[in-house]
C-alpha cells in the first residue's frame, strides 16, 4: 500500500504562509490526506498506523469525512456521534450541507434558527409546542412554516430562534460550557457582547455550529445569516470585533435531558 503523505507536514507548511486563504484551506488540506477510494482493509491499516494523537486530530478536524470512510472502526463512529442525545457528526453534516439554504429562513436573523435546525437534524428532539406557550423557557421547538414571519415568528419558542434564549436553554437543560481548547464538532459557539456595541453587554447575540477544529486548536464554524462554511474563528475574530465591538466567545455542548 502506498503511504499517504503525513497531513501534519502539509498543514504546518500551509500555516507558515499565513493569511486568510491559508486558514480557509486548513480543513481541505486535512481532507486530502484521507485514504478516500481505498479498500476497507487499506483504510483500517491506515487508521491502525496512526498515533492516538493523530486519530484525535482527524476526529476533531474532519468528522464527517472520517465517519464516511469504509473501514473506520465502529467504535470510532460511535465516538464521533457522541453521547449527548444527538449525533454530533450528523449535526455537522447537515450544517455543512445547508449553510447557504435560504429555505429555512423565517426571521430577519437566522443564526440561532440554523443552529436549532442542525441539532434537531442530528437527532436532538424538540420539546414543547405552541399550545403550551412559546414564551416558556422550558421549551425548544420550531413553529409553523407558512412563510409569513408575523405568523411563524410567534409560534416558535424563543430558545429556537433567539440566540441568548437558546444559549440559556441549553445550559439550563443539561448542556455545559466548554473551554475553547476542548471544543468539538457539534458544539455550539456563541458571541457574547462585551462593553460598548450594538447589543447590551453580556448578551449572546450570534451563534454558529462548530464543524471542525484543526490540530493547532483553531475552531472552524458554520453559520447562516450571513452564510459561512467552515470559517476560521481565529481568522474572523479581529475584523468581527472591529465591526461589533469586543466579544467573549463561549462554547456550549448541548445535552438532552428531556
Amino acid at each position: 500500500m502506498t503511504p499517504f503523505r503525513p497531513y501534519r507536514t502539509m498543514f504546518e507548511s500551509l500555516r507558515a504562509t499565513g493569511g486568510t486563504s491559508a486558514a480557509h484551506d486548513e480543513l481541505d488540506l486535512i481532507r486530502k490526506s484521507l485514504p478516500r477510494g481505498k479498500r476497507p482493509e487499506e483504510v483500517r491499516a491506515w487508521w491502525d498506523g496512526l498515533t492516538e494523537r493523530q486519530r484525535e486530530e482527524y476526529e476533531r478536524a474532519v468528522p464527517v469525512d472520517l465517519y464516511d470512510l469504509d473501514g473506520i472502526p465502529n467504535d470510532v463512529k460511535v465516538k464521533l456521534r457522541g453521547h449527548n442525545g444527538y449525533s454530533a457528526v450528523d449535526a455537522v453534516r447537515w450544517a455543512q450541507a445547508n449553510w447557504d439554504n435560504t429555505g429555512i429562513d423565517k426571521f430577519p436573523e437566522n443564526c440561532a434558527n440554523f443552529v436549532s435546525h442542525a441539532l434537531n437534524e442530528g437527532g436532538l428532539p424538540q420539546t414543547g409546542n405552541m399550545a403550551t406557550g412559546p414564551w416558556r423557557d422550558t421549551q425548544w421547538y420550531d413553529g409553523s412554516d407558512t412563510g409569513w414571519s408575523k405568523i411563524d415568528g410567534p409560534t416558535s419558542s424563543a430558545s429556537w430562534k433567539s440566540v441568548d434564549a437558546q444559549k440559556q436553554f441549553f445550559l439550563d437543560h443539561g448542556g455545559q460550557q466548554i473551554p475553547l481548547s476542548e471544543a468539538q464538532p457539534g458544539d455550539v459557539v456563541y458571541w457574547v457582547q462585551q462593553g460598548s456595541g450594538d447589543k447590551p453587554a453580556g448578551e449572546a447575540h450570534h451563534a454558529a455550529l462548530i464543524t471542525g477544529v484543526t490540530p493547532d486548536g483553531n475552531i472552524h464554524y458554520t453559520q447562516h445569516t450571513d452564510s459561512r462554511l467552515d470559517t476560521s474563528l481565529d481568522g474572523r475574530m479581529p475584523s468581527y470585533q472591529i465591526e461589533v465591538g469586543q466579544q467573549q466567545v463561549v462554547v456550549v455542548r448541548p445535552r438532552r435531558t428531556w
